[in-house]
């Protein structure tokens, strides 16, 4: 079983999960701040395994005039808006914090829940769910993607870093600790606060070389060991 999301913070829709997490013969985990948890219910068949990208999906290319036209902005950010509650106002809070900068959002309605709250993202807000081809020619388009996770993750790496790496463009991303042991040479930049957010997004937009410089060596450690292709095979040999 390869764990998406943490089995001890769920929504109450998947109450009952954790039951088969527990009779599970193996349990894959992609963030190393869930194993104390699993383990204290004696789940101790586990296995860890970073999310990664599947490069087939997302890679480098070319966009055309039309797809320009429509993705091509400094920053970008794409997801929901996870309704008027306390993921939602993480996610707006930080975001918001890149309000004034050239920047689109493309994510569903809930996203408008927020906006009594943090109007200014309406300037930036784009009512459009992509897919993950539109979110690989958006990444191809735009120059920073701003990571934001869940409260649901405690030391993991979300999949849209591996994923906007992979597309090439320049990830900032939510400080966690794994960053630190699967980018060990400081390939991904992070930031822990919203102040350093904005700090950073506006520093790497007026540094070219150095924002080309991480997008280059990210690139190279994940094609070198977090695509699916590796990262299962790697997951098959411990089973």
């Amino acid at each position: 079983m390869f764990l998406g999301d943490d089995p001890n913070y769920l929504f109450p829709g998947k109450k009952t999960f954790l039951f088969t997490v527990m009779y599970a013969d193996k349990v894959i985990v992609p963030d190393t701040g869930w194993i104390d948890g699993l383990k204290m219910l004696d789940i101790n068949s586990i296995i860890y395994s970073p999310v990664g990208t599947d490069t087939s999906f997302f890679f480098p290319m070319n966009p055309d005039a039309d797809e320009i036209k429509k993705f091509s902005t400094d920053i970008l950010f794409i997801g929901t808006g996870y309704y008027l509650n306390s993921w939602g106002i993480k996610r707006s809070a930080l975001i918001n914090e890149l309000s004034g900068l050239k920047m689109k959002i493309f994510g569903d309605r809930q996203w408008t829940d927020m906006f009594p709250y943090y109007p200014d993202l309406k300037n930036h807000y784009i009512n459009e769910t992509l897919s993950v081809k539109d979110v690989n020619i958006a990444c191809s388009c735009a120059k920073i993607y701003p990571v934001v996770v869940n409260s649901g993750v405690i030391n993991g790496v979300s999949t849209r870093v591996f994923d906007g790496i992979a597309s090439e463009i320049f990830v900032l991303a939510e400080y966690k600790k794994d960053i630190d042991n699967l980018f060990p040479e400081g390939e991904v930049v992070c930031f822990k606060s919203k102040s350093e957010l904005r700090e950073k997004a506006v520093y790497y937009l007026n540094n070219e070389n150095e924002r080309k410089d991480h997008i280059t060596r990210a690139a190279k450690i994940v094609s070198e060991k977090y695509t699916a292709v590796k990262l299962i095979k790697n997951i098959l040999e411990q089973i």
